[in-house]
């Protein structure tokens, strides 16, 4: 069943749902849009680079860009980058001087102050505190594609493309390139 189609748009990247069953989808070009229940389609925001992967607290919506990871507040639609310039690379650090991959595919929150981010290219996941904006990498090895379970660098990936958690706590990966779920 086709619960909604957005003709201004040729593809779709992204989506989440917030607790009042509004979905938030990404176009991989430069906007989000949302849709009610009742299918009411709007433009929520637009002018971004690339907004693909997406996730909500409820509260914000966490959005992955061309190499960065911002932050939007869903009553205003206020925008705070927490990481990343833009600027496609690999470093760990604090907001801005935390470099990304340009493709982060994924992203999910934990429900305790942390997002995680798949990086398809750089073959990591990379956590962000969401008090300090501290970027790490959580797991894989930068730049070196493999297929080893394990914990933090120990773990390898092969494209991991997508993250999600549970009730939990627990991550689970989307390991593209090894068709794996880990």
């Amino acid at each position: 069943t086709v619960f909604a189609t957005l003709s201004s748009c040729s593809s779709y990247y992204g989506i989440t749902i917030d607790s009042s069953n509004n979905l938030y989808v990404t176009d991989g070009i430069s906007t989000i849009y949302k849709i009610t229940s009742v299918q009411a389609i709007s433009t929520f925001k637009t002018g971004l680079d690339q907004p693909r992967a997406i996730a909500t607290n409820n509260t914000n919506l966490y959005v992955t860009l061309y190499a960065q990871v911002i932050q939007i507040v869903i009553s205003s639609g206020a925008q705070t980058t927490l990481a990343g310039t833009g600027a496609p690379g690999y470093q760990d650090g604090l907001g801005s001087a935390a470099l990304f991959d340009s493709q982060i595919s994924g992203v999910t929150t934990d429900g305790i102050g942390n997002l995680f981010v798949t990086e398809y290219n750089n073959q990591t996941i990379r956590s962000i505190n969401l008090t300090t904006n501290q970027v790490a990498t959580s797991a894989g090895k930068f730049n070196i594609p493999g297929n080893a379970n394990g914990i933090g660098t120990n773990a390898q990936f092969s494209g991991p493309i997508d993250v999600k958690t549970d009730f939990n706590g627990a991550l689970y990966v989307s390991d593209y390139s090894n068709n794996l779920i880990r």
